[in-house]
């Protein structure tokens, strides 16, 4: 378990880190617009729910090399940066499963 959580806690802990990495998630797919605008140029409405799924998946997936983009830290040195949200997973093409 966690520490400061007890066997005792085991639902307060699930039900904290649940609230946790709920945050994580909406603070990084806030942009709704951008994911909506490239959901819509990727699939068709005609598209049966399987095709979209396909389509979807093969866009998520065509850059496997480029998982991480590379950016500048403070020194001018090259470091990997995970992308910051899901906007900027559209511009650069790359993030990472974890972001």
């Amino acid at each position: 378990m966690k520490e400061g959580f007890t066997l005792k806690d085991e639902a307060g802990f699930w039900k904290s880190f649940a609230k946790q990495r709920n945050g994580q998630v909406e603070g990084f797919v806030g942009k709704r617009k951008a994911m909506e605008e490239a959901v819509r140029q990727i699939v068709a409405p005609t598209d049966s729910q399987e095709m979209k799924l396909r389509k979807l998946y093969d866009r998520g997936s065509t850059n496997p090399k480029h998982i991480l983009r590379a950016a500048k830290n403070r020194t001018g040195t090259k470091r990997e940066k995970p992308a910051e949200n899901v906007e900027e997973v559209l511009e650069t093409g790359s993030g990472t499963a974890c972001s």
